[in-house]
């Protein structure tokens, strides 16, 4: 990008500063290392491959080795496509042959064509939980991902589990319009030790290479993980206490929200029959789902449209709100600035 300091000489000043003035931010640095694979990462996920060739040589100066490089480029491969990719393995592959970097590099691989779905599974226990030890057999889209994304790739040396996660987490915030795939590898990444304080801190440093994007972004992933973790944590604590048959309810009553949706699911499980009370007049995600399976849908007004039982049970109101004349209406609304009528 050097010829753009004599043709856009103001716009490359501020370019520049700005890079710098995030790098240095106090409490977002990253290693030398770290950042130009995040960097890296997010070029290959949001496509600048100008930008990517421009970056390449500064990264393997500060540190970055060429098996690393190529293993970010490999493995962006399931994230983004062989078609989005290509170009960026034959920049790094140009820039090596000017830097003399003798290809092909060393193997990396450790699985065979006959192991990497078994190894390619593990790797999701290992870094997702138990719960993804089974994962691969329900459908064949499954059953690639185990054995190419993670068997193909992840099991790869060059780069560890959490490095290979944090540029996962890079392609995906880079493409924008994968937050659910986002969040979940945000939660991959914290359960292996890329906590939330650092993947704000790669974020931070790959801002300029991908928008001011940060505190949307930000409160979108987060905000989506604790809802998800408090969703979970939900699930255990009501089938720990409905489980029981000493204190199982014969009936259960359920407002919706993120509190009664585990709760009703639950419930459901063990087969003990739920109230439904909907209030609004258009239900909200966890009562509809709830909806679908409840014994009986109390309605705070007619009309309700479900395939579940309906009564109309009204809203509770506390006795200290009281009905107000039509005088009364139009003299509070004056007090407070609306027209009367």
């Amino acid at each position: 990008m050097k010829h753009l300091y004599e043709t856009d000489p103001e716009f490359m000043e501020r370019l520049e500063y700005f890079c710098e003035e995030v790098q240095k931010e106090e409490g977002q640095q990253l290693d030398d290392v770290t950042r130009y694979m995040a960097i890296l990462s997010t070029l290959i996920g949001c496509q600048g491959v100008d930008a990517y060739q421009s970056v390449l040589p500064e990264a393997l100066d500060k540190g970055l080795t060429p098996v690393m490089v190529k293993e970010i480029v490999y493995q962006s491969t399931d994230y983004v496509g062989i078609g989005r990719m290509l170009p960026f393995l034959m920049a790094t592959n140009e820039i090596f042959r000017e830097r003399n970097i003798a290809m092909p590099l060393e193997g990396q691989a450790t699985t065979t064509l006959e192991d990497r779905l078994e190894k390619g599974a593990q790797a999701q226990v290992d870094i997702f939980g138990e719960g993804m030890k089974e994962f691969w057999k329900k459908g064949h889209i499954n059953r690639w991902l185990a054995a190419n994304c993670f068997g193909d790739y992840y099991t790869r040396k060059g780069l560890d589990y959490k490095q290979r996660e944090l540029i996962t987490f890079c392609f995906l915030a880079a493409q924008g319009g994968c937050e659910p795939q986002l969040t979940s590898h945000a939660a991959g990444n914290m359960r292996i030790g890329n906590d939330k304080e650092f993947l704000i801190r790669v974020i931070s440093q790959c801002l300029p290479y991908i928008g001011n994007f940060s505190v949307t972004m930000k409160d979108l992933v987060w905000g989506n993980i604790t809802g998800f973790c408090g969703f979970v944590g939900g699930l255990i604590q009501g089938f720990g206490r409905l489980v029981r048959r000493k204190s199982r309810p014969d009936v259960i009553f359920l407002k919706g929200g993120f509190v009664g949706l585990p709760v009703g699911l639950v419930a459901r499980m063990l087969k003990i029959p739920y109230v439904v009370h909907e209030s609004d007049a258009v239900p909200g995600l966890a009562n509809r789902i709830l909806m679908k399976h409840a014994a009986v849908v109390a309605s705070g007004w007619a009309g309700l449209k479900c395939a579940r039982p309906v009564v109309q049970v009204g809203i509770p109101v506390a006795p200290e709100f009281k009905a107000v004349t039509e005088a009364q209406q139009k003299s509070l609304k004056k007090t407070f600035g609306f027209d009367p009528e």
